[in-house]
């Protein structure tokens, strides 16, 4: 599976740094991870654990895997044509160019040519398409809420259920079902049963599912969304997540990457154990 940009691209110095999709997605997973034992309070942990559909002492387990899983699908909607086809700010038109030959060569036939509506794309930010592509893959609209709401506003429900499935391009590159859509329906599939195995939601046989999520009330969705805008702050500032050269898919010392990203922004925002 090839490996699509976040969209953080810079050139310095006459090289190319980018910032891979997957690789911000872990870095987020990360910190929520950090924040949800060290930053979270006892009190707060528990609210949250409350507006779950699952009670009793699993809720707070649950609570804690939920944050994670969110924290770690937030920019799903980045994985889609409309994304990955805009033109970077400030940066050479060379990156773009060079990003765009990669799908190509991965098989996204055409993309580099993709012709979509200024109006339309505006209207397909990453929150709208992320909340629309999970509840395609079978999540449930309480959930999928808080991804459409990480960047502070939530989205309305008419415009991700009647509009979005009115332009497939945007999400998956063909209207019909061909080579290019079966690639970024494979690739996002592939993207949200990760989050769901590494934050341990599966059936009974192991296989990550969808079905295996808690229902989430309200006030929870509101409290979940605050805490994944927070760990994707931390994540995506380069001080203490940098880019990487564009020749690489991830840092070479990725052990060290959040144990050195979280001391940073730990030593600037001292937090209690």
């Amino acid at each position: 599976m090839f490996i699509l940009s976040l969209g953080e691209k810079k050139e310095q110095s006459g090289q190319f740094f980018w910032l891979p999709l997957t690789l911000h997605l872990k870095d987020t997973m990360g910190v929520m991870k950090f924040l949800w034992h060290h930053w979270v309070s006892e009190g707060q942990r528990e609210i949250i654990s409350r507006t779950l559909s699952d009670t009793g002492e699993v809720a707070m387990d649950i609570a804690r895997r939920l944050a994670c899983f969110l924290a770690g699908i937030h920019d799903f909607g980045k994985c889609t044509p409309a994304f990955q086809t805009q033109k970077g700010y400030q940066n050479s038109p060379d990156l773009d160019i060079a990003l765009l030959n990669r799908l190509e060569q991965a098989g996204l036939t055409g993309i580099s040519s993709l012709n979509l509506d200024m109006a339309v794309r505006k209207r397909s930010h990453h929150t709208v398409t992320g909340e629309y592509l999970l509840q395609y893959f079978g999540v449930q609209q309480d959930i999928a809420s808080v991804i459409g709401a990480h960047h502070g506003k939530p989205v309305d429900k008419e415009e991700i259920v009647t509009k979005m499935k009115r332009y497939p391009r945007y999400c998956f590159q063909d209207e019909t079902k061909g080579p290019c859509q079966r690639l970024w329906l494979a690739m996002q599939k592939k993207l949200l049963e990760g989050s769901l195995e590494k934050t341990g939601f599966i059936d009974t046989e192991g296989n990550p599912t969808a079905d295996s999520l808690p229902e989430i009330s309200e006030t929870g969705q509101v409290l979940l969304s605050g805490l994944v805008i927070m760990a994707d702050w931390i994540a995506s500032n380069e001080a203490y997540f940098p880019l990487i050269p564009l020749e690489e898919n991830e840092p070479r010392a990725i052990e060290k990457r959040l144990q050195h990203g979280m001391m940073t922004w730990r030593e600037k925002n001292p937090v209690e154990s």
